[in-house]
């Protein structure tokens, strides 16, 4: 806190009562001996005071700015010493935060109180300026507490919960709801704007303020934020109470399709069953001297042997067949799905 280490217009005189011209005053640590603490001429404090600071002809004393409690020690002007003063601008406890009064003059970040409220000054120094109109040399300072169980919140207070996120209660006589446990009671700073949003983690339990996507039915109270933006999309719950949240669980996530026209007839939430793009091809057949001869030059794509009459040859002896075979695991990995090379995560939901 910066104050006035000497009151203004502090005249100093000496032991017969006359001032005490070019006299000094020598500001040292509070309760030291020797060493020397700056004083200023701004309250700001960026001019400093020679240590010491010299009286004028008068005896008077110019500015002298400071923080915290010195140890000041008056000397004429042949450093002989006069008084010795500790805890000079001893500030007591609680005075920052004190009421505001119309009398005392106030510095750069000096806090008061007014009208239930907190104040910073935001000027060098200001008298007779009420906090609560004087904008230009006042500006009001939330504070906003860790939650306690003691205590019981209004809706739209305010309090940090256990996991240093701040929230804001939804109800009126909130008491004893831990807030990082208890979302019918209490939104977390912009919970509402977040509801809904969907991330990916490494971890295997969901991040607070977050539900890993497993389709559960949850309460559509409790979850109220993420209730509004996704409603029953992902599943309407027992139909009344509760709702279900989405259920990515060995899926791949798709863009929706919002009109494009790539992935028609599609709404938000939907599923969608695994499809591969239809797989086609030919194969001909020549006349040989002995019947139907399968020309090895005259295959393509998903190719398939078609009907051979009784007694024809095809490829092989008269009256007998060969089965032409399609494998694509000859060519490509195969397995009971169909799915791009991937790396599994978990998604989770804000609420």
């Amino acid at each position: 806190m910066t104050t006035r280490v000497i009151d203004a217009f502090t005249q100093f005189f000496d032991a017969s009562g006359n001032p005490l011209a070019a006299g000094k005053m020598k500001f040292l640590e509070n309760g030291s001996s020797s060493v020397e603490k700056d004083t200023y001429q701004n309250a700001e404090l960026t001019i400093a005071n020679t240590n010491p600071v010299i009286l004028d002809g008068e005896g008077r004393i110019g500015n002298v700015f400071g923080e915290g409690a010195y140890r000041a020690i008056l000397l004429d002007a042949n450093d002989v010493q006069i008084q010795l003063f500790d805890d000079v601008n001893l500030v007591p406890s609680g005075a920052q935060f004190n009421p505001w009064s119309p009398a005392n003059e106030y510095f750069l970040n000096d806090f008061v109180s007014a009208s239930g409220a907190y104040y910073r000054c935001i000027v060098s120094s200001v008298t007779g300026v009420d906090p609560t109109t004087g904008t230009s040399d006042w500006v009001e300072v939330p504070f906003t507490g860790i939650w306690r169980s003691s205590i019981t919140y209004a809706a739209g207070d305010s309090a940090y919960g256990s996991n240093g996120i701040l929230y804001t209660s939804r109800v009126s006589a909130n008491l004893n709801n831990e807030p990082s446990a208890s979302p019918a009671e209490w939104a977390s700073d912009n919970v509402s704007e977040l509801a809904g949003n969907i991330i990916m983690t490494a971890s295997a339990t969901a991040p607070t303020g977050y539900l890993l996507c497993d389709g559960s039915a949850i309460s559509r109270t409790d979850f109220a934020d993420l209730f509004a933006r996704i409603g029953t999309a992902y599943g309407v719950g027992d139909g009344s109470t509760t709702f279900n949240i989405p259920d990515t669980r060995g899926e791949f996530l798709r863009g929706n399709d919002n009109g494009r026209g790539i992935d028609t007839g599609r709404v938000l939430g939907s599923s969608q069953s695994d499809a591969i793009r239809n797989i086609v091809g030919e194969t001909y057949y020549s006349s040989g001297g002995t019947g139907l001869v399968l020309s090895s030059a005259s295959q393509s794509g998903a190719f398939t042997k078609g009907t051979v009459s009784t007694g024809s040859q095809f490829s092989g002896t008269a009256g007998s067949s060969v089965a032409l075979k399609f494998d694509a695991s000859l060519s490509v990995p195969t397995a009971s799905e169909n799915r791009p090379r991937n790396v599994s995560f978990n998604f989770a939901i804000r609420y």
